[in-house]
């Protein structure tokens, strides 16, 4: 059985990235082909599964089920990462995620296990903006990130001085 699982593995994951365009991955739980990967695999695999040069990822939970991942945290070897979205699925954000310092879009909603934002958030000096609708509202957002932050009904502008940012 062993073999035949490791054969099924490789078989999907080819799948998975030749979907991809390398920049773009999506994640529509539980109706698309990544979603079957990972019920098969971990959601630790499914991220390993995607190219290093990634630039937008979006992850959403479109059922009922409750999912309350940690994000891996090889999230951090995505360095070229400009956006993520992750919809009601997350539980926890590691502090490698300070490692994508090209982030300029995070969305985080639908989140009510997502207790606190990493501290790394505030040396993520790309960062424009930053959302948290229907998420924890008692959620900890580190204190440097909150100095540069403006709220507006879950939604967060950030604004890092210009010496930052370079």
């Amino acid at each position: 059985m062993r073999p035949y699982f490791r054969q099924l593995k490789r078989k999907y994951s080819q799948e998975l990235v030749s979907k991809d365009t390398g920049t773009f991955v999506q994640l529509e739980y539980p109706k698309d082909d990544a979603s079957k990967y990972i019920a098969l695999f971990g959601f630790e695999e499914y991220f390993d599964s995607i190219p290093d040069n990634v630039e937008f990822i979006n992850m959403e939970n479109k059922s009922n089920d409750v999912i309350a991942m940690e994000l891996p945290e090889t999230v951090g070897r995505f360095t070229e990462l400009k956006t993520l979205v992750i919809d009601n699925m997350i539980k926890s954000l590691p502090e490698s995620i300070g490692n994508c310092t090209k982030l300029k879009f995070i969305n985080l909603p639908n989140n009510p296990q997502l207790e606190s934002i990493p501290e790394a958030f505030g040396e993520l000096y790309c960062l424009n903006f930053f959302s948290t609708e229907n998420s924890n509202p008692s959620m900890r957002i580190p204190k440097k990130l909150e100095e540069y932050m403006t709220e507006d009904e879950g939604f967060w502008f950030i604004n890092f001085p210009p010496e930052l940012k370079k």
